[in-house]
């Protein structure tokens, strides 16, 4: 306690008549007896409540607008999925794991409500932000490094800003963004990894004695 403060609280130390007058002005009125609440105080607990309600009702409205358009996300890549089993290369026992489940669904919004906090990836819309997450587990649990069934092309005809989302997708793959002092790029591989409890049976390629002719084969159903 400094000596200022210590000062001024001997007993000695008198008020003047008027800085009592202000003291007393400003005292919170006290309640009636009947218990009943004071006008101000009622007025302010009203505000309150209609503020909180505004404020859960934009929260539904936010999280249902979000919910809608990770639908829009899912159902672009559910299209690609169906056009690659049409080339004949891919076959349905084959794509098993198809985004997303529930579970899946909380994850990577969880993951995009982070990432929107983090500079630059900040101005991605939530199209973006889910379309770049979802690719990205789709990479980390059904591709192998070439990632050659589920081509960039899927972010960069479907997104407002591709260069970015690209970049979002390598930070998140192999790099190392932090938010509030935890790597969170590890965290998103490890979790999308197993986000069905460890037991996501990952996407068996097909395999031919000529490996290289068929990816010739494989890149013209491709460019069809």
């Amino acid at each position: 306690m400094s000596l200022f403060v210590k000062e001024f609280q001997k007993d000695d130390v008198v008020a003047p008549d008027y800085l009592k007058n202000i003291a007393k002005r400003s005292r919170t009125p006290t309640p009636p007896n009947n218990g009943d609440k004071p006008n101000y105080q009622k007025r302010a607990e009203l505000i309150d409540n209609v503020v909180s309600h505004v404020n859960n009702t934009q929260s539904k409205n936010d999280e249902v607008l979000k919910k809608s358009i990770f639908a829009e996300a899912e159902d672009v890549f559910k299209k690609e999925i169906q056009r690659l089993l049409k080339t004949g290369y891919w076959t349905s026992e084959e794509i098993t794991n198809i985004c997303c489940n529930e579970e899946e669904r909380v994850n990577i919004m969880h993951i995009a409500d982070i990432m929107k906090k983090i500079s630059p990836y900040d101005t991605l819309s939530y199209r973006d932000m889910y379309m770049t997450i979802i690719y990205t587990y789709y990479s980390l649990n059904l591709n192998e490094q070439s990632k050659d069934w589920l081509e960039n092309k899927v972010l960069s005809k479907n997104t407002s800003q591709p260069e970015l989302c690209d970049n979002l997708y390598l930070a998140i793959t192999t790099g190392d963004l932090e938010y509030k002092g935890v790597n969170v790029s590890s965290k998103i591989r490890r979790d999308m990894m197993g986000l069905r409890g460890g037991k996501k049976t990952r996407m068996r390629r097909r395999r031919h004695k000529n490996t290289r002719r068929h990816r010739r084969t494989y890149k013209k159903h491709m460019n069809k």
